[in-house]
């Protein structure tokens, strides 16, 4: 049943990511890689790049919802602007989990979900090329990630059934994506909870 499921996965799931989605995620890497080192970039323009992707609202933020929280918006900015996390040393994190969890101490609050500490980790680690960094473990699983999942679950293609939904599964149990990285694994699992495949 496994080979069945990772042959189908990858003809279906996985090429079409690589295909459609790695080549934009490659793009948006890179855009995010100048406006974080964008010396005519204000300090809040930069602190909105790292909590919302970019300087301006984008169809597909996942920081939409922060629109209708004006002042916790400015909360979370402020605090970025004040940690100034584009030029902050990241040589004492040991792992991804570790900045995740330093991340999530301080910016975890009422309306702000996994998902925003999560995209806000990671655009810090592409912003400061710092390879090190990305994701290796685990594959973090929140809100349409954990859609995509079940619906992959559901069809047979993958085996492992977590007990409740931690935001955190091992990419050892994960056999299924064969050597796709545990980001992009996060990626095809939003695209799908998305219903955009």
């Amino acid at each position: 049943m496994a080979k069945k499921s990772t042959s189908h996965l990858y003809s279906h799931y996985i090429s079409w990511y690589n295909k459609i989605i790695l080549p934009l995620v490659t793009i948006n890497d890179a855009k995010l890689v100048n406006l974080i080192n964008n010396p005519t970039l204000s300090d809040l323009d930069k602190a909105k790049v790292l909590l919302l992707g970019d300087i301006t609202w984008y169809p597909g933020c996942h920081q939409w919802y922060l629109k209708m929280y004006p002042t916790l918006m400015r909360e979370l900015l402020d605090d970025i602007v004040g940690k100034r996390l584009w030029v902050s040393s990241l040589h004492s994190y040991s792992s991804f989990e570790d900045l995740y969890r330093d991340i999530d101490s301080w910016m975890k609050r009422k309306y702000v979900g996994q998902t925003t500490i999560y995209d806000a980790a990671i655009r810090l680690v592409i912003a400061r090329k710092e390879t090190r960094l990305m994701p290796k473990d685990y594959v973090y699983v929140h809100a349409k990630p954990i859609n995509g999942y079940i619906d992959l679950l559901s069809r047979g293609l993958i085996s492992y059934k977590p007990s409740g939904w931690p935001s955190q599964i091992r990419i050892s149990d994960l056999p299924e994506f064969g050597k796709m990285e545990s980001r992009h694994i996060e990626n095809l699992l939003c695209e799908i909870g998305k219903g955009h495949i």
